[in-house]
């Protein structure tokens, strides 16, 4: 059925590895950053935090294992054992698309040096026009409040996700989409009417409700494997989960405070390999190797580790929250 594909150019951004460029960028947060890109971390947060509750929600992978080049661990701070897995690289791919992506375009649009108001190459006198606009929209930007800046950002996300949202669900909800020819509503009527019904399009809610929903597709898409060639399926499945409860649950409710956290992608994954060390020096110390327990002797090897935790947190020195 043509009006159900989900192979759209935006999805196919899937395929390529943004994780790297993002990750070449948090390097360097420790040199002074423009207040521009200062103005875009707490977008980046909430696109990684509303990403990585879905996927915890519906039992996504986070993290995948990596025996480091040296093999196994020999000391208590040994290498880093885990890396990014479905739930955080969704997110990844959300941040390149909105935040790289869409909204350089919205804002250079914005400034008026984009779409259709950009003058042709072909004119000497309009190109040195351009290049004075550019300044003079530099010069406003460098002058700009951290305020201003924030308003244009949020206003500029707010419809970066609008924008990809209809893009890549138009094959889902759109006049000739998935739901229109199986005869179902795209998400719960209570929830349509509430949030898209009631609320204006840059309202947190609505965008949380978008964003959840680009999540969800994307964490599906990133895993469907060769599901991806049988889009009504894909779609279904997208359905039931964003009919489901839960996630109905998560659309009302939105994030809780101790889901936003800061630089939330970098310290999920330093905790994870915080914990993979404390582990670490743990079974290095009882000289425990967790691949020769079969399940069956798993109750008693755990009531005799849990016996010992105690005395042996506090003897190396392990946090104990």
């Amino acid at each position: 059925m043509e009006t159900c594909r989900t192979d759209s150019p935006v999805a196919d951004e899937l395929l390529i590895e943004p994780a790297t460029c993002i990750a070449h960028e948090r390097s360097s947060n420790q040199r002074a950053q423009p207040p521009a890109a200062l103005a875009r971390r707490p977008l980046c947060d909430r696109i990684q935090n509303t990403s990585w509750v879905v996927a915890r929600t519906f039992g996504f992978q986070a993290f995948n294992s990596r025996v480091p080049a040296s093999g196994p661990c020999q000391q208590p701070s040994c290498a880093a054992q885990w890396v990014p897995a479905t739930a955080l690289l969704a997110g990844d791919h959300l941040e390149a698309l909105l935040v790289r992506n869409f909204m350089p375009r919205i804002l250079m649009e914005a400034d008026g040096g984009g779409g259709d108001t950009a003058p042709s190459s072909g004119n000497s006198n309009a190109v040195s026009g351009e290049g004075e606009g550019c300044k003079g929209g530099q010069q406003m930007k460098e002058d700009a409040t951290e305020s201003q800046l924030q308003q244009r950002q949020e206003a500029a996300f707010a419809r970066a996700v609008w924008e990809l949202h209809s893009q890549i669900f138009l094959p889902y909800e759109g006049s000739a989409g998935w739901c229109r020819q199986v005869g179902l509503a795209a998400r719960p009527a209570a929830v349509a009417s509430e949030l898209l019904g009631a609320q204006g399009g840059a309202d947190p809610r609505v965008l949380h409700l978008l964003l959840s929903e680009l999540a969800l597709y994307f964490l599906i898409y990133s895993e469907a494997a060769n599901l991806r060639h049988t889009p009504e399926l894909t779609w279904f499945l997208f359905w039931a989960a964003n009919n489901s409860p839960a996630m109905e649950r998560l659309v009302r409710e939105g994030l809780q405070p101790e889901q936003q956290m800061n630089n939330a992608r970098e310290r999920r994954l330093a905790m994870r390999n915080t914990l993979q060390s404390h582990l670490c020096a743990v079974q290095q110390h009882l000289g425990h190797d967790p691949t020769a327990c079969r399940p069956e002797h798993n109750t008693e090897v755990a009531a005799s580790l849990a016996a010992q935790l105690p005395s042996l947190i506090l003897s190396l020195g392990l946090p104990t929250t």
